[in-house]
């Protein structure tokens, strides 16, 4: 599984709340949910692993994760995570690296994904204060 950093960057942003907010690993396990969910996310706790299985490094409800995670979800699938899930299908999620190929399906999935990212941005925005 290949490694860029990623998380060790949005774990050192997220020390710094005051300027900085972030999509927690409950955010992006319930995109659509998260801002009325909150007030009983501990008792989702007991379901997830204290470790990711990929590196060992910390899980819990409230670490920083990818927002590309929860996005893949609002945008019904139209994201480069999808290979992740469905292997053999890989080439046909190769448009939504960066949606630079032409043609009418892959500007409809461009709007999918821009919508279903400014949405989980707003909510973000909510949740960390504005």
């Amino acid at each position: 599984h290949p490694r860029t950093g990623t998380t060790l960057l949005h774990s050192l942003m997220a020390l710094d709340d005051a300027t900085f907010g972030y999509c927690s690993t409950f955010c992006v396990a319930f995109p659509s949910a998260f801002l009325w969910l909150e007030p009983f996310k501990a008792l989702f706790a007991g379901l997830v692993s204290e470790k990711r299985p990929m590196d060992n490094m910390a899980l819990d409800l409230d670490t920083p994760q990818e927002d590309e995670l929860g996005v893949s979800v609002l945008s019904a699938g139209t994201s480069p995570y999808m290979p992740l899930t469905f292997m053999t299908d890989e080439p046909s999620f190769r448009p939504y690296f960066s949606f630079k190929q032409a043609g009418p399906e892959t500007a409809a999935a461009r709007r999918r994904w821009t919508a279903a990212f400014l949405h989980l941005l707003r909510k973000l925005s909510l949740r960390c204060g504005g």
